[in-house]
């Protein structure tokens, strides 16, 4: 890989305050192994939502002047050349077949592979769609599930269009292969850039931690009920909660919540944070806990896991997947008195909780490194220009 950069044209979306699929991408893109072997240009592909609350969107459609500013930017990038291939990084919402139709677009006119990463819940392409039934009518009901059909279908299409396909899981992988998609050539789990060495006498006991959104979705109610079960005397603890508040809702009912069931003194609100900040966190508490009610494959469990902590989570999605066999407890999803149970646990056996978070440390090695699952996605992308010469 050394010597002249090959072009790559990079169309995966703005990095937002929170990770995901576009944190995920922007922490690819900058790795060693990107940088060493392309020349990247990037556009951007982020559509405009009707609202800035992730949970509570109804859609995420792009809108008109948004759209043709894409289509423009892959026009233009056709015209320029450059490069050859392209790789373009997508979630599984309205716009994917947009985004995709513009990379199709980019990779056929210069007659270059395109490779296509998928990060989706395998839910379906019209998952994102999160109105309980109680607030739609039934009419609407059919309506949508007809739409999505024909969603699945146009999506499927579209990812057989793709010279390689990249998804997040096995179980996504085997979901969007029953929809009719293309196989993927390469399963690649979330990663993050993980500490060299874990110092695990830093930690402190019953030190504990809340990385995310502060809001039902995620659980962190259910997680203030569950710590007010807790016997305050019998063992020392406290929670370290990162994340805001989302857009729309009341940013007051978190304090209020806290302050109603007696944690003021045990709840430490940091709000949102990065960089040297978030390291000091995940280097300093021995627990990750992760209640959350709904989710793919979070960030927050592998980044734990890479500075050697023990993990309580739901078991959501894909999130059975993550940890090391004895790395982690399992909790019902909104259920207090679950979770409550799954913290006394650990809370009373520090031993135990060491023993979890080497173990995981040791898979996130493995499994989650960053460095090396960029070389797998360098390495699938060179393999595609070769074929594409052939």
């Amino acid at each position: 890989m050394r010597g002249r950069k090959t072009g790559l044209l990079a169309m995966v979306p703005q990095t937002p305050p929170h990770g995901g699929v576009a944190g995920q991408a922007a922490v690819m893109l900058e790795s060693r192994a990107f940088q060493e072997a392309f020349s990247i240009r990037t556009i951007r592909t982020n559509s405009k939502r009707r609202t800035e609350n992730p949970d509570g969107k109804v859609m995420d459609c792009r809108s008109l002047c948004k759209a043709f500013d894409l289509a423009l930017a892959a026009f233009r990038a056709v015209l320029a050349g450059g490069y050859s291939a392209v790789y373009c990084v997508v979630n599984g919402d309205i716009s994917f077949i947009w985004i995709v139709l513009c990379a199709l677009f980019a990779a056929r006119l210069r007659r270059c592979p395109l490779i296509l990463h998928v990060h989706a819940s395998r839910n379906g392409f019209w998952e994102w769609q999160k109105r309980s039934g109680a607030e739609r009518r039934a009419s609407e009901d059919r309506l949508r599930r007809i739409a999505g059909g024909i969603g699945d279908r146009l999506v499927a299409w579209l990812s057989r269009r793709a010279d390689r396909v990249i998804h997040l899981t096995r179980g996504i992988d085997s979901h969007y292969a029953a929809l009719g998609w293309r196989p993927a050539d390469l399963v690649l789990p979330n990663s993050s850039e993980l500490p060299s060495s874990n110092d695990s006498s830093g930690k402190e006991p019953g030190s504990m931690l809340f990385l995310g959104r502060l809001s039902r979705e995620k659980g962190f109610f259910d997680l203030l009920d569950a710590l007010a079960r807790l016997d305050r005397e019998a063992v020392g603890w406290k929670l370290h909660a990162a994340g805001t508040v989302p857009a729309g809702e009341d940013p007051g009912e978190v304090g209020r919540a806290i302050a109603s069931r007696g944690l003021g003194d045990r709840v430490v609100l940091h709000g949102h944070v990065g960089g040297a900040d978030k390291d000091a966190l995940l280097a300093g508490c021995s627990i990750l806990v992760h209640p959350t009610r709904r989710d793919v494959f979070p960030m927050s469990v592998v980044e734990a896991m890479g500075y050697g902590m023990a993990v309580i989570a739901t078991g959501v999605g894909e999130i059975p997947e993550i940890p090391s066999d004895g790395g982690w407890v399992e909790a019902t999803a909104g259920d207090p008195a679950s979770i409550g149970e799954a913290i006394s646990g650990l809370l009373s056996d520090p031993a135990v909780v060491a023993e979890m978070g080497a173990a995981n440390r040791g898979k996130a090695l493995e499994e989650y490194e960053i460095g090396l699952n960029s070389l797998k996605v360098v390495e699938l992308i060179i393999d595609a220009m070769h074929g594409a010469e052939r």
